[in-house]
Formats: structure tokens, C-alpha cells, sequence
């Protein structure tokens, strides 16, 4: 059954906080902070399979997002749920992050030869998710637009002219730019493993 958010309990309501805190009150921000924390670190500590050091980014993350928008929140009673719509939001954009990440290391071990290995051997499962694990691992240190080019190039299949025409650059300059993440994923998983063999 779906957990309910629990409301941050408070003798008083946390509107007056809101109003100063969106007129650059610092103080008022930190009581918002130590009102509403507790109970926003439970509801996304129960949603992301109790991991505290995500937990902790999303916390950090829905706190920057809601007092940096605080002025827009007309109605300053309705604080928590808003916070609490920012934090399902950010939840979301991480899921969607998470899912995109684990298509293009898939298509990264497919792409190597990964999961071309006989199922008849019962070590094969182990090495292809020992495998997955490094290209995840690799993966996640390489510059945003080179991730980006390696989604559309190996994950989307496109070819060098159709990734430009998505990316807005030329079609050489995503050859390039190709070439330079493929290299750039091929350094961190030899870091990783010296003798390991992306076949990229």
C-alpha cells in the first residue's frame, strides 16, 4: 500500500515562515529547513530503496529548487505539499535519469559482446552484470554531451547525420565528438580494469 506523506508536525503553521523566508529572511529559511526535513527525508528515504546517499542528494536538491522559487508559492499554508510535489518531481526526473542510464549500459554491452555469451554456461549471467556494473560505473564519468552522443549513436542507433541534425552541430563535429566519447568510455573502464575489453 502507498505510504501517505506525514505532514511535518509544528505548534504553529509554517505561512509567517514562508512570507519572511521568501522576503530573504535566512533565519526563517533555516526554521522552514528543520520544520519540514524530518518528514521529507522519510518520504524519500521510503522511495528510493532506503539508499541515504541519494536520500541526502534529493533532499539537498528539493530544498535548492523550493527556496529558490519560493516567491512564486501563492499560498504560503500550502508550503509542505508544494515541497512535497518538488520532491516527487525530482523523484521522477531520477527515475527517468536511472532508466535512460541502464538502456545506453545495455547497449553498450551488447554493443561489446557482452550478451552474446552461450547461456549454457552458468558463470555467463555473472560476468554480463559484472560487466554491466563497470560500463555503469564508466559511463556515469563521462562529460554530458559525450553520454548524450553515445545514447544516440549506440542506444537510438542513429547515424552520425541524424545525431547532428537532434544535437544542432554539424555532422563532422559529431563524428568527432563520437569518436572522443568512445575513447573517453574506453580510458574509464580500463581504469577500471586494465584488461578488460569494451569492443567499442
Amino acid at each position: 500500500m502507498e505510504q501517505v506523506a506525514e505532514v511535518p508536525k509544528t505548534d504553529e503553521g509554517p505561512a509567517e515562515k514562508v512570507r519572511r523566508a521568501a522576503g530573504g529572511e535566512e533565519e526563517a529559511r533555516e526554521a522552514l529547513y528543520r520544520w519540514a526535513f524530518p518528514s521529507l527525508h522519510r518520504y524519500l528515504f521510503n522511495r528510493t530503496q532506503r539508499d541515504p546517499d541519494l536520500t541526502a542528494d534529493l533532499c539537498a536538491d528539493v530544498f535548492v529548487i523550493a527556496f529558490r522559487d519560493l516567491a512564486k508559492l501563492t499560498d504560503p499554508n500550502a508550503f509542505w505539499p508544494w515541497l512535497l510535489t518538488i520532491a516527487q518531481r525530482r523523484l521522477a526526473d531520477h527515475q527517468r535519469q536511472c532508466c535512460r542510464q541502464r538502456k545506453v549500459v545495455g547497449a553498450l554491452v551488447a554493443a561489446g559482446g557482452g550478451e552474446e555469451r552461450s547461456a549454457s554456461d552458468p558463470g555467463d549471467d555473472l560476468v554480463v552484470a559484472d560487466t554491466r556494473s563497470r560500463v555503469q560505473q564508466a559511463f556515469s564519468t563521462l562529460a554530458p554531451d559525450h553520454q548524450e552522443v553515445l545514447k544516440l549513436c549506440v542506444v537510438e542507433g542513429l547515424t552520425h547525420a541524424q545525431a547532428a541534425e537532434r544535437l544542432g552541430r554539424s555532422d563532422k563535429a559529431v563524428e568527432s565528438l563520437a569518436a572522443r566519447a568512445r575513447e573517453a568510455l574506453r580510458k574509464e573502464l580500463c581504469k577500471l580494469e586494465p584488461a578488460f575489453d569494451p569492443g567499442l
